[in-house]
């Protein structure tokens, strides 16, 4: 993988070497604006965690997003714990940003997991009520493995963007002229990302 210590030119633009996968690049670039924060604290001994997460995995146990949020509530919720330091109650908080960054991690058959999941777009939350906000759908991120099975052989991201104005989905593909309109009805393969904003 590349070195992610962002350089900037003269004029401010950043430059990077994108030859890794979207997730890594994504978690790099969100690493100073992360999706959520879990604060961890204990009023005792003043133990003191704050965990990032710039992109937010859901591992969800079947093939389709109909427990997403769900999970995601069950996931990062807010509740009081144990601390490990001194045995008190150790207070922790979830804090979400403008943006969630969502990973789709399905089950296998082999009881693995993998996030090659496969969405038709019309059911794809298109909003998220969690952490006391309201998240709209904005778009996902979809890999097309190479055709060849040639060790040099390379893929490409693609991405589906949801215009909530006139639910209209867009695809982004740098392999065509244009923007293409796609139907609700498309089947996406390999979706790798899902996000969201305020």
């Amino acid at each position: 993988m590349a070195d992610y210590k962002i350089p900037k030119n003269f004029g401010g633009i950043m430059v990077l070497d994108a030859s890794c996968t979207a997730h890594y690049l994504l978690k790099e670039l969100f690493q100073n604006y992360p999706s959520l924060k879990e604060q961890k604290k204990c009023i005792k001994c003043n133990y003191d965690e704050t965990i990032s997460y710039p992109i937010i995995h859901a591992h969800l146990p079947t093939e389709n997003l109909n427990f997403m949020l769900d999970i995601l509530k069950s996931s990062y919720k807010e509740n009081n714990l144990t601390c490990t330091n001194c045995n008190e109650i150790l207070i922790k908080t979830v804090i979400a940003s403008e943006h969630l960054i969502i990973e789709p991690i399905l089950p296998t058959n082999t009881k693995k997991f993998n996030n090659n999941a496969s969405l038709k777009l019309s059911e794809i939350p298109s909003t998220l009520h969690i952490f006391q906000k309201i998240y709209f759908l904005r778009g996902l991120i979809s890999f097309i493995a190479p055709s060849s099975t040639h060790k040099d052989a390379v893929g490409h991201y693609v991405s589906f963007n949801f215009r909530d104005t006139n639910n209209n989905w867009e695809r982004y593909d740098d392999l065509l002229n244009s923007v293409r309109n796609v139907r609700p009805s498309t089947v996406v393969h390999n979706c790798q990302i899902i996000t969201y904003t305020l």
